[in-house]
C-alpha cells in the first residue's frame, strides 16, 4: 500500500505524540468519539498499524472512567518509559548507540543540528535530550514534507538515524511493556518505520 507524503507526515506525528507522553484525558474523550473512531479505521488499514490501533481501542474503548484511565495510562508509560532500571525503555537514540549506554551523547547532539537545520523547536516544555524517539518521529515528518536537503532527505534519515536504534527499542518494548498499548508500540513503529523504507526505495 503507498502512503501519500501527507499521510505520513501525519502517523509519524501520531507515534510521535504516543512517545512523548501518555495518553491524555483529551485523546480518550477524541479516541472514544466519532472522529476518533474514524482516525483510528483508517490507521488500521495499514498492515504495520493494525496490531497498535487494535491495542489502543482495547485499552481507550472502554467503559472505564476516563480520568481513573488517564492516571492508570500515565502509570502505565511512567513505569515503562521514565523510571529506569532493567525493567524500562530508554526513548533515546544514546542510550542505545553509545558506548556505555550514556544520554547526552553523539545522537543527542546530532539532533540538535537537524533541528537547527529544519528550523525546528521541540514541544513547549520539552526538557528531555533530543535524541528522542518523539523528536526523531517529527523529524522525519518534517523531511517527509521535503524540508530537507541532498545530505538530509526522508529515506537518509530513516537509515542513518531512526533505523540504526528503533529494532532495539521495539524489542524492549514487547518484551517489558506492562500493557498491550505500548507492548505493540515500539513494534508498530518499527514495521511502520521499515514499511516506509521500502516504499521510498521502491519509488526511487
Amino acid at each position: 500500500m503507498t502512503v501519500s507524503t501527507e499521510d505520513r507526515q501525519q502517523i509519524d506525528r501520531w507515534l510521535a505524540g504516543l512517545f512523548l507522553g501518555e495518553v491524555d484525558r483529551e485523546a480518550i474523550d477524541l479516541y472514544r468519539g466519532a472522529d476518533g473512531a474514524a482516525l483510528l479505521d483508517q490507521l488500521a488499514a495499514l498492515p504495520s498499524l493494525a496490531p497498535l490501533v487494535a491495542a489502543l481501542r482495547e485499552t481507550v474503548c472502554t467503559d472505564q472512567d476516563p480520568d481513573s484511565l488517564r492516571l492508570d495510562l500515565a502509570a502505565a508509560y511512567g513505569k515503562l518509559f521514565l523510571t529506569g532500571g532493567p525493567r524500562a525503555v530508554p526513548l533515546f537514540a544514546s542510550a542505545y548507540l553509545s558506548e556505555r549506554g550514556l544520554l547526552m551523547q553523539e545522537p543527542a547532539r546530532q539532533s540538535a543540528v537537524v533541528l537547527s537545520q529544519l528550523d525546528m523547536s521541540p514541544p513547549p516544555g520539552f526538557r528531555e535530550p533530543l535524541d528522542h524517539i518523539g523528536i526523531e518521529l517529527n523529524i522525519l515528518a518534517e523531511l517527509a514534507g521535503g524540508r530537507g536537503d541532498a545530505g538530509l532527505t526522508e529515506a537518509s534519515y530513516l537509515r542513518d538515524h531512526l533505523l540504526t536504534w528503533v529494532p532495539t527499542l521495539a524489542a524492549l518494548c514487547a518484551r517489558l511493556a506492562p500493557i498491550p498499548l505500548y507492548r505493540e508500540l515500539g513494534p508498530a513503529t518499527l514495521a511502520w518505520l521499515r514499511a516506509v523504507e521500502t516504499q521510498l526505495a521502491v519509488a526511487a
